[in-house]
């Protein structure tokens, strides 16, 4: 930690008491670099995380969207109607294996299978790069669309594949 003239840095950050309601959260998209940074004040992370807008909700379950209030058919044939749920208490549910596609983000049009869930982070295997990326549960929606990369350039075709 470094005091210059009263004021406070640490690895290039400068620290400054604030009220939390001084601060507004509302449509903030931090990186996974911005939330991993800042690891000794866990409050704010939880405040972004749970502030985060949620959406992307896709017809099936879900039979309409009004404000924060969301109806959702059940799979249960027991309940017969359907259930209207506060948005703020849902949350995506997925599984190992399951195929997504990222709608929003720095990943967005990406796909790939699931291949880890971390509470709201899920780890993919990009359809594209054969990579893991890392994105929110809140950003994707399954899908069965799959991402393919170019594989050939017209100028650059070798004529011993042209016959695939």
């Amino acid at each position: 930690m470094m005091n210059i003239d009263g004021i406070l840095f640490k690895d290039g950050f400068l620290y400054k008491a604030v009220s939390m309601k001084s601060i507004s959260s509302q449509n903030i998209h931090p990186t996974f670099d911005e939330l991993e940074q800042p690891r000794e004040n866990g409050a704010v992370l939880s405040t972004l995380h749970s502030n985060r807008k949620k959406g992307h909700f896709m017809k099936g379950w879900v039979e309409k969207v009004e404000e924060e209030i969301v109806h959702i058919i059940p799979e249960m044939k027991e309940v017969a109607k359907t259930l209207a749920i506060n948005e703020k208490e849902l949350y995506k549910y997925f599984e190992p294996g399951n195929h997504v596609k990222v709608l929003s983000g720095t990943q967005e049009g990406a796909t790939g299978m699931v291949v880890k869930v971390e509470q709201h982070v899920l780890i993919i295997l990009s359809d594209v790069t054969k990579e893991h990326i890392r994105v929110f549960a809140d950003d994707v929606v399954e899908s069965s669309e799959v991402t393919y990369s170019i594989t050939r350039i017209r100028a650059y075709e070798d004529p011993r594949f042209s016959s695939f």
